[in-house]
């Protein structure tokens, strides 16, 4: 619960009070090795540290790691994003490697390495290893909630970046076809190109586009698969409060609602937000009729 508390106050901006958590764990659970390797590690590699002493600090953590695979697994993570901050690309790559081969039972950690892998080798020039690290995850880590679709979104992005016109729908068409086995990808790359063309050709174009996304994953009931086809879905009852069918709309919003405890747990309340938003809409709409 500490360290729960202590990431928590870490994302509000209160790193004083999140400290605080870190160092209570350590002090009133020494005999706890894990958590106390998790608070260290992130003492260890608090922002605002540089790169170097970070690492300084990961190798003494990691030699007491021996028998934790869990904590082991995320100090290789911070090592290899030390050393990525530092510039050094080759050690950063080796880092997250040796999570793949001496920690596979952590899956997250796994996953989240190649993650932090395919950026790293895209921003170094090399889009197709790039791209192999994001495939691995679509392929490997489904079952991950938001690891496929992080993936399938860089895979995405790397491959249309720089693109316009022509050749980026085309780069899409790649994206869309290249992986048949992983319908994932191919239904996300089709949904955000659906939402392109709905922005510059209008929502009822997109409607037509971003439905076969929808269909892709029709019966997949991994994680991966059931995120990306409701948030389809939610953005599919926006475009059709764009074409004014705002009936077709609320059914999906009120489907989604229902859908509570699913794969996106904001994605019930954010259907109920967006349908109230639109109910309010149409009644300004009224209002402004009747003002005539």
């Amino acid at each position: 619960a500490l360290l729960r508390q202590a990431t928590l106050l870490q994302r509000l901006g209160w790193p004083e009070e999140a400290e605080d958590r870190l160092r209570q764990v350590l002090r009133r659970y020494p005999e706890e090795r894990e958590a106390g390797a998790l608070a260290e590690l992130a003492l260890t590699a608090r922002p605002g540290a540089t790169p170097d002493s970070v690492l300084t600090g990961l190798r003494d953590l990691f030699k007491r790691c021996a028998g934790l695979p869990n904590p082991a697994s995320r100090v290789l993570l911070e090592v290899g994003s030390a050393e990525t901050r530092a510039g050094r690309s080759g050690r950063a790559l080796e880092a997250f490697r040796r999570i793949l081969v001496d920690y596979p039972g952590e899956r997250e950690s796994c996953a989240e390495a190649l993650m932090r892998m395919g950026s790293l080798l895209a921003r170094s020039g090399d889009r197709e290893a790039s791209a192999s690290s994001f495939v691995s995850i679509a392929r490997g880590y489904r079952d991950l909630k938001g690891a496929a679709v992080r993936a399938s979104d860089s895979l995405i992005v790397g491959s249309v970046e720089g693109l316009t016109g022509a050749e980026r729908r085309a780069a899409y068409r790649r994206v869309i076809e290249g992986w048949p086995d992983l319908p994932v990808i191919g239904a996300t790359a089709q949904w955000r190109l659906a939402m392109e063309v709905a922005s510059e050709r209008g929502p009822k174009v997109g409607i037509g586009e971003i439905e076969p996304a929808i269909a892709m994953l029709r019966g997949k009931t991994d994680e991966s698969s059931l995120e990306v086809r409701s948030r389809a879905r939610l953005d599919l009852a926006g475009l059709y409060v764009g074409t004014g069918e705002d009936e077709r709309a609320f059914e999906i919003y009120e489907a989604l609602s229902e859908e509570a405890g699913g794969p996106e747990e904001n994605l019930a309340g954010e259907a109920r937000r967006r349908m109230a938003q639109a109910l309010l809409d149409r009644g300004v709409r009224l209002l402004k009729r009747n003002d005539r």
